[in-house]
């Protein structure tokens, strides 16, 4: 139904372009609603921007590529890595460090 809804949606208005709840519907469609998790903090421009970047999304395509990658990936490859977060020390900000800024100015 959903896939009908963008159809019909495309031929009428020539080119289609899709609003936040169509997007989410299609985003709901393929179990992609994390997407929507914090659009309610967007602004209206930063909406319009998920919204066109969602409307670009080939789910099925992502779907078939994710499907075969796992299928040529060894099971124990597949098995969750537990994430640790970056050391301190790896992190810094070129803008608050005054003394990198002239190192990146030399280099």
């Amino acid at each position: 139904f959903i896939k009908l809804y963008y159809i019909l949606q495309k031929n009428l208005q020539g080119s289609y372009t899709m609003d936040l709840e169509s997007a989410r519907l299609k985003a709901r469609e393929h179990n992609q609603e994390q997407l929507f998790r914090f659009s309610a903090e967007l602004s209206q421009e930063e909406k319009e921007q998920l919204t066109a970047d969602i409307e670009e999304i080939n789910f099925e395509e992502v779907s078939d590529f994710w499907r075969q990658e796992q299928k040529n990936t060894a099971v124990e490859e597949r098995e969750p890595i537990k994430m640790q977060p970056v050391p301190p020390e790896a992190c810094g900000s070129v803008l608050r460090d005054k003394d990198k800024i002239k190192m990146w100015e030399r280099i």
